[in-house]
């Protein structure tokens, strides 16, 4: 007992440092190697223990195979609990995340609606006012083209009343010559005239003298020729110059009336055209006047209505200045919490890998316990037969094997069973063993009673990781 005993130290002592050591590090780093490697160890040593010394490796196996159950059970434990305090971490920063957004998020952005309704008002007015002043710029276009063709028109006129008045003033010196004639016609009138009533005075005294020259009583006979009718040529001579002035007289007189009736119809006519243009002129004139009043109405019209444009859009700068001065920081806000967002959803996402990866190494470790265990079971049936038929040296191949599957179960039921065949062979060995029993004859039960009490002992110092499966399954549920 004293060599099982000291190994069973050595063993515990050699597992509390590995568990010292595993417990320095950090529990991420504690992956499915540290499991591997005491696996292989524990496989290696079974293999080179098997030909000399095959109970006690199998027993340092098995009790290796507990300890490292165990350590993979605490390891699992810390593991699920660090997976359920990252949960609630994610839970917690989740639910601070919905409060921010239910404190500071989208609901609780200001109402600008009365702003958009005000700004849709002023942008129908600036509309409005925009098209009263196209209307008003046309209106200007219009008056300034009616101004401009009155104004060629008003030229045209008076190039025409220039022209008239040219033509009145070349037409004045020839009624000042027609008048001139006239005059001189009418001297020539009287001159005849007169002319005539000398020639009448002197034909009426040369007559008179006549008469009395042949009134008197003397007869004086001439034998002579008779003399020309003198009386008779001056009759002549007066029919013949009556004729000519009568002839020179009408002749002077039609030439004059032709002459005053066409000077007259061109003075009419010239009066008419000048009275027809100076009407035009006053017409134009006013027009000219109520044109040039109208457009500087619609000048200062447009000059008030400029103002008016320039303070609204002024006004409407200023608001628009202030609307972006407050989006500029509502914007900043935005970008902020984006950033926030970001930061959280990559926080989460790196949670969440880790909880990938933690979940992937339970999911390793649940395996190579699942392997542990497998491994154990089937190695702790081979080795209760091992040692019954080792230390049973006076038993046959049957009892060793009935041995063997009561160390088996013995083993799993911490070693309260009994070997049946063993117990019938040898009875000084199942006294010695107490309920456990080896094969053999007399000196071969003592010795199997020896290994039988070792092993309970070895069983004893199992009985924890006996329980460590179940404990497992307690924690991975």
């Amino acid at each position: 007992m004293a060599p099982s005993s000291k190994g069973l130290k050595l063993r515990s002592a050699r597992h509390k440092a590995a568990r010292a050591e595993c417990s320095k590090r950090p529990r991420c780093v504690r992956n499915s190697w540290d499991s591997l490697t005491h696996i292989r160890r524990g496989r290696s040593v079974r293999k080179d223990g098997a030909e000399g010394h095959t109970a006690v490796t199998l027993r340092r196996s098995a009790v290796l195979r507990g300890v490292r159950a165990e350590n993979l059970n605490d390891r699992l434990a810390s593991y699920l609990d660090k997976v359920r305090s990252l949960e609630r971490e994610n839970a917690r920063l989740e639910q601070l995340i919905r409060e921010w957004y239910q404190k500071q998020g989208p609901t609780g952005r200001k109402d600008y609606s009365h702003y958009y309704t005000t700004i849709e008002d002023l942008q129908n007015q600036i509309l409005t006012a925009a098209v009263e002043t196209n209307k008003i710029l046309l209106d200007l276009d219009n008056t300034r083209m009616t101004a401009e063709d009155f104004r060629t028109k008003y030229e045209t006129e008076y190039g025409l009343r220039q022209n008239v008045e040219a033509d009145i003033n070349t037409l004045r010196p020839l009624l000042d010559s027609l008048t001139l004639s006239r005059t001189d016609l009418e001297m020539q009138f009287e001159s005849l005239k007169e002319e005539m009533i000398n020639l009448k005075k002197d034909h009426e005294e040369d007559m008179k003298s006549l008469q009395t020259q042949s009134s008197g009583d003397v007869n004086v006979e001439v034998n002579a020729a008779p003399g020309e009718d003198l009386l008779k040529k001056l009759n002549d001579m007066r029919q013949e110059y009556e004729q000519i002035i009568q002839k020179n007289r009408e002749e002077v007189e039609s030439w004059y009336e032709s002459k005053m009736e066409e000077v007259s119809q061109q003075v009419h006519s010239s009066g008419q055209e000048l009275e027809s243009s100076n009407q035009q002129i006053s017409v134009l004139r006013r027009d000219y006047q109520s044109l040039e009043i109208e457009l500087q109405s619609e000048l200062s019209r447009v000059g008030a209505l400029q103002s008016n444009l320039e303070d609204t859009e002024r006004r409407y700068n200023m608001q628009l200045q202030q609307i972006q001065g407050m989006i500029g920081p509502l914007e900043e806000e935005l970008a902020s919490i984006r950033c926030e967002m970001e930061s959280q959803n990559e926080e989460y996402k790196m949670l969440l890998g880790i909880k990938t990866r933690l979940e992937q190494e339970i999911a390793q470790y649940r395996a190579l316990l699942n392997e542990g265990q497998h491994g154990i079971s089937t190695s702790q049936g081979g080795a209760g037969g091992g040692s019954s038929g080792g230390h049973g040296h006076g038993g046959t191949s049957g009892s060793s094997a009935q041995g063997g599957s009561g160390g088996g179960s013995s083993w799993c039921s911490r070693g309260r069973s009994s070997g049946g065949s063993g117990g019938k062979t040898s009875g000084g060995g199942g006294g010695g063993c107490g309920k456990a029993s080896g094969g053999g004859g007399g000196s071969g039960g003592g010795e199997g009673g020896k290994g039988c009490l070792s092993r309970s002992s070895s069983s004893h110092s199992q009985s924890g990781s006996c329980e460590s499966p179940g404990s497992f399954r307690r924690s991975e549920h």
